[in-house]
């Protein structure tokens, strides 16, 4: 394994458990090398123009808005998707990627401070694609800073509906509320609470959720850069799947009957994603994990439980059914590639 052969020190626990995750995955050879050597490269740099602040207010076919931009603006930006290619969803034909080393010339530039671009991975903009929020809805975003996921949203309603953006930390929420404004968000309320309470303070209200969970970041280490690993270890794990459970448990409380949830980290361990979705599978019977309607090419189907290797599950693992394990499968492990970012999600019906 020549990519992992030199990385530090620290992070053995960190690359032995991705060795054994690899293995499970039964990626091809070229995958796991792409995957592996993704830890010595830059994070990818992707974003969007941003409907809310644009005159048409809907989206262009075949990326036109991102070609427009780019000439009118000088920004160093390209359509995410081929012209005349299909499109994941309606949205991404505002998406575009970058080389990393624009991510400055873009930030201090006049359309993203005004609002008319933003940065945004595509792997955080495909969580909304698979939320799929639709004009006077209802929508929940639990842990919702820094925010762009709740503006994507409202990018999505045109601002026609409602949504309710919870963040628990403070320094965040302030974070959120200036993003929102930035990103011309109206139809947003946001509360400084703690998402593990909102499902009893507002049983079956929603008619979608997303939580994008706070995680152990294991996507974003890069084994050059200290700062992104110094925090890591195999107990940050364990007790971020702890907070992730008591933040699902609350929002499947929060949605409505017949409605969707998409739960969504940044990090690859099982613990955090395929555990976290079993658990719930064992304990709320009207849960039903479904497959995307699109997935990157660079995502992979999540495992059974069965499949899941002993170094990457907890102490006490949920007992599941034939079945009820088969449908983690439908869940996607996004590998770093083309604009998306490492990503885990999973799409979950309440079925009535």
């Amino acid at each position: 394994m020549p990519v992992l052969a030199s990385f530090p020190e620290p992070l053995a626990p960190f690359v032995a458990r991705l060795e054994a995750l690899t293995e499970a995955l039964t990626l091809p050879e070229a995958a796991r090398e792409a995957w592996w050597a993704s830890f010595w490269e830059p994070q990818p740099l992707a974003g969007r123009i941003n409907p809310l602040r644009t005159a048409q207010g809907e989206p262009e076919p075949d990326g036109e808005a991102v070609t427009r931009a780019a000439a009118t603006f000088a920004l160093p930006i390209r359509p995410a998707f081929a012209a005349g290619a299909p499109l994941p969803h309606p949205l991404a034909a505002w998406s575009f990627v970058a080389e990393p080393h624009a991510r400055t010339t873009l930030t201090h530039s006049a359309p993203f401070q005004d609002g008319t671009i933003t940065l945004q991975s595509l792997s955080s903009q495909w969580a909304v694609w698979l939320l799929d929020p639709q004009p006077g809805e209802e929508v929940l975003d639990l842990a919702a800073a820094p925010g762009g996921k709740t503006a994507l949203i409202a990018a999505a309603i045109a601002n026609r509906g409602r949504i309710a953006a919870v963040e628990a930390v403070k320094p965040r929420y302030f974070k959120l509320r200036a993003e929102l404004a930035r990103l011309g968000v109206t139809c947003a309320q946001t509360y400084l609470a703690d998402g593990r309470t909102i499902g009893h303070k507002t049983p079956q209200r929603f008619a979608r959720v997303l939580l994008d969970a706070p995680c152990s970041s294991e996507a974003r280490i890069r084994f050059a850069a200290p700062d992104t690993w110094q925090h890591w270890k195999p107990r940050k794990v364990r007790e971020a799947a702890r907070k992730q459970l008591a933040l699902l448990r609350a929002a499947w409380q929060a949605l409505a009957p017949g409605g969707t949830l998409v739960y969504s980290t940044c990090s690859y361990a099982p613990e955090e994603n395929e555990w976290v979705v079993a658990q719930l599978l064992a304990e709320a019977p009207e849960a039903e994990v479904v497959p995307p309607r699109w997935s990157p090419p660079c995502a992979i189907p999540g495992l059974a439980s069965d499949a899941i290797p002993a170094t990457c599950s907890p102490r006490r693992a949920p007992t599941l059914s034939a079945e009820r394990a088969a449908q983690l499968t439908h869940t996607r492990r996004v590998l770093p590639r083309d604009g998306f970012s490492g990503f885990f999600a999973a799409r979950l019906l309440k079925r009535r």
